[in-house]
């Protein structure tokens, strides 16, 4: 049984013949839009006086201008006489347009003006630097005006462009505007940054290094090159006479031995002369055992003192990690450092920086080896007490030089402004870490940047600090920054897997790539036997890495024909203790040995420390491409599928542990690492039971959820209206003359009333909810007053009749909706 209930929109307040215009701000009740009830507004912007007609030319918001009208707004001079004036093409006859009045014709008709809805723009404008990239004066070569070459140093800001034909920009070749001394075609020299604007950093070095063969310091003046830093093999200071020997260079003491050994030119030229008494013995080369120094021995043999034996002298103290001079300091514990010549001790210069933005104060810096936390190794700090106001920071017009060019308020694009109006500000870019901002202008003067955030230094912490789009390991930065600054860890490549690596294959990274160890103090790397951590042995190698070979603690001399354990202390695990044979005073190849190696899953206790596989937590810290470890995930709810935030590396399975991850509940056993996801084509929430599928995911893709139950799933116009919950729909629209109502479905069932348009019935009868019955509306009953008819209220979306009409006993001929008869002629209002 079909039956119509009848939609009325009730508007409290209003008689059928009141009239309203409705406005984008809401309803106006005095006849017009665009200002308040009871008078006019002042207008805001241009848009508000813009009457968008072109032939009366362009209206604009200028309050305090002479013949402005009471909005502020002032009439301009038409675009052309009256009887030319095409309206329709937006031209004048015979002639190119000049929408904009500003006396260039639009240049897509054969004028000049490249923008020809902006009276600021066109040719012989003053071009200016601008975040935005306009081009002012409509000649893309022409990219700025003074603003743009702050430094003076004839080359416009990089950041100072305009925008090409074929959509790309033509920017100035100036990387920093506030330096005259950097800027294209200059050679960039040692001194950290990009001087000739190429993007490369220091490829002209002016530093000369001499070749140092023996080590000692000092290098020949016949083998130079040109870098920023010593390469391998080359010193500082020239002025060795025998590089092929350390004990000979200018810082060494001259001694008795037939050779001139302070590169003096003379030899034997020692304090106190050379002539000696057979048999004696004299001090020589040194002056004490401190630090590198050591005192060293000659012998007066036929009147002339031989070779000294075991000196060294002091030399200059560097940052070199010992005590060079021999005075019992090392480094920066040395004040030589602080106050000798950079160039010889090797020592940075380093600023203090207070605020922490990577700049420090020129006027307070200190000659280190190693940086501390509050120094930086660059000067240029105006201001060390905020982090925003560096070289670095973009100058806003706020009153204060926040670039530290020495100029307050000297942006590329000045600092006049039109109150009311706002520009971006601060970084160029939200990449990473920068976001850019945003000022306001008041009262003619640009406020603070707000919301702006500017390039720090890389450091390692998953973040792009320094916003070139590259994070951590990926930014070269890490590799080539002062680890003290980005946090980086030096590690050094461990071939032979043994725990120690080569000390001269380093590099430096936030996180470790396989094979490689924060060790360095491997001397073979090709050996896992021979390491730091290794027990010397008799068999002529270095296996503990001392620097000296069969250095064992109770010496290689032997007895013919005696033997002794040799490679291992103990048989326990695969560790084996060897034999060694003593033939002509010399200790053989130690015979049967295995000393302890990094443990492996199913190799037994290789490390020798009674624990095997998984008992050994060396497993689950090692390296797993060299333990063999597989990784393993906590198993909660036992279905197999494990918590990705929860695993351990193993030989072996454990019980609650399993190789797969990925459980998206893991305290459900139902709920593995799937889920059960509907296409949902009509974007109500609900996709159809039938159409489910499998997704290895713990969230379903765009475009399909997990609630079922729709019945209609489509891309029908009303598909979206219809799914699990959904009440009843009415939809209804006026033709054009307003004197007819259809609903979408195309059925008459409307009616008019007055100026309050379209009421509209709707007849159809749907399941909207997908409960498997239709959907109903609760009936309705006209007044008397003014035809209008008010609705029941509804007690919940699926309720047909208020809660305080269920039960209601009516006579059956008034029943006006679904009655469960009483008896004979009565009916009672039910629920549902």
């Amino acid at each position: 049984m079909n039956r119509a209930f009848l939609v009325v929109v009730v508007l409290s307040g209003l008689a059928c013949g009141d009239t309203e215009v409705i406005c984008p701000d809401g309803p106006a009740r005095d006849g017009s839009c665009g200002e308040p009830d009871g008078g006019p507004s002042t207008c805001a912007s241009h848009d508000d006086c813009s009457d968008g007609l072109y032939c009366t030319g362009v209206e604009r918001c200028e309050p305090t201008a002479a013949g402005a009208d009471v909005r502020g707004c002032v009439a301009a001079p038409p675009p052309c006489p009256a009887d030319s004036c095409l309206e329709s093409m937006r031209t004048c006859e015979g002639s190119c347009p000049d929408a904009d009045g500003d006396g260039y014709a639009d240049a897509a008709c054969g004028g000049t003006d490249c923008d020809d809805a902006n009276p600021d723009i066109h040719p012989g404008a003053v071009e200016v630097c601008d975040p935005m990239h306009v081009d002012e004066d409509c000649d893309p070569s022409t990219i700025a005006g003074p603003e743009g070459d702050v430094d003076g140093d004839g080359h416009i800001s990089d950041r100072c462009c305009n925008p090409l034909v074929n959509g790309r920009l033509f920017c100035g070749d100036d990387c920093n505007d506030n330096n005259a001394d950097v800027r294209p075609g200059i050679l960039d020299i040692c001194n950290g940054r990009d001087d000739d604007c190429d993007g490369r950093i220091d490829e002209d070095p002016d530093q000369t290094f001499y070749r140092d063969v023996d080590g000692d310091g000092f290098g020949v003046e016949t083998d130079t090159v040109l870098a920023c830093s010593a390469p391998p093999g080359y010193a500082v200071m020239a002025g060795d006479c025998n590089d092929n020997d350390r004990n000979i260079n200018p810082a060494a003491g001259e001694i008795c031995d037939g050779i001139d050994n302070n590169c003096s030119g003379t030899i034997d030229d020692a304090t106190g002369g050379c002539d000696c008494v057979d048999g004696s013995i004299l001090q020589c080369g040194g002056t004490s055992n401190v630090g590198a120094c050591r005192v060293g021995s000659q012998s007066c043999v036929a009147g002339s003192w031989q070779t000294c034996v075991g000196a060294q002298g002091p030399v200059t103290e560097r940052c070199s990690g010992q005590d060079d001079d021999c005075d019992g300091l090392t480094d920066d514990e040395d004040p030589d450092i602080a106050t000798g010549d950079p160039v010889r001790t090797g020592a940075t210069r380093y600023y203090e920086d207070r605020d922490g933005d990577g700049y420090g104060n020129a006027a307070v810096s200190r000659l280190l080896c190693t940086a501390i936390p509050g120094w930086v190794p660059v000067a240029g700090d105006c201001n060390d007490n905020n982090r925003n106001i560096n070289p670095a920071a973009a100058e806003i017009c706020d009153g204060i030089d926040n670039n530290c060019s020495g100029t307050a308020d000297d942006a590329p694009d000045g600092c006049d402004c039109i109150t009311g109006t706002s520009r971006e500000c601060g970084p160029t870019t939200n990449v990473g870490y920068c976001q850019i901002g945003s000022q306001v202008c008041v009262s003619g003067a640009w406020q603070a940047c707000v919301g702006a955030l500017f390039p720090q230094t890389e450091i390692c912490n998953g973040d792009d600090d320094d916003c070139d789009g590259l994070t951590d390991d990926a930014d070269p930065d890490i590799r080539t920054g002062d680890p003290s600054i980005t946090r980086a860890t030096r590690y050094y490549i461990d071939r032979d897997g043994d725990g120690f690596g080569d000390p001269t294959e380093s590099e430096l990274r936030c996180t470790p790539r396989a094979g490689w160890v924060t060790n360095g103090n491997d001397c073979n790397d090709r050996d896992p036997d021979i390491n730091p951590a290794a027990l010397e042995i008799c068999d002529n190698r270095d296996n503990n890495c001392s620097g000296t070979v069969d250095d064992a603690p109770s010496g290689c001399a032997c007895i013919d024909g005696t033997s002794r354990p040799c490679g291992s202390d103990t048989n326990v695990g695969a560790c084996q203790i060897g034999s060694q044979v003593c033939v002509s005073g010399r200790w053989q190849t130690c015979v049967g040995a295995q000393g302890p190696r990094p443990e492996r899953c199913g190799g037994g206790d290789r490390d020798c420390d009674g624990l095997v596989d998984d008992n050994d937590p060396d497993i689950e810290s090692g390296n797993p491409e060299n333990t063999g470890a597989r990784l393993f995930y906590w198993d909660e709810d036992g279905d197999g599928f494990g918590d990705s935030s929860r695993s351990m590396y193993r030989c072996a399975p454990a019980s609650r542990w399993v190789p797969v991850g990925g459980d998206c509940d893991d305290s459900r056993a139902a709920i593995g690492n799937t889920t059960l996801c509907y296409p949902d084509h009509d974007g109500d929430g609900y996709g159809r039971t039938e159409d489910v599928q499998t997704v290895v995911a713990c969230e379903c893709p765009p475009g399909w959820v997990i609630r079922p139950g729709d019945c209609v799933d489509t891309g029908a116009p009303r598909s979206h209206l219809i799914h699990p919950g959904a009440g009843f729909q009415s939809q209804g629209h006026c033709n054009g003359n307003n004197s007819t109502c259809t609903t979408s479905g195309g059925r008459d069932g409307c009616f008019t009333c007055g100026t309050l348009g379209c009421l509209c019935l709707d007849f159809a009868s749907f399941d909207y909810d997908c409960d498997g019955a239709t959907s109903v509306q609760p009936p309705l009953s006209c007044s008397t007053s003014g035809g209008l008819c008010p609705a029941f209220g509804r007690t919940g979306p699926t309720s047909t009749h208020p809660s305080t009409a269920c039960g209601t006993e009516v006579p059956w001929s008034q029943c006006t909706a679904s009655c469960s008869r009483i008896a004979s002629g009565t009916g009672r209002l039910s629920c549902r």
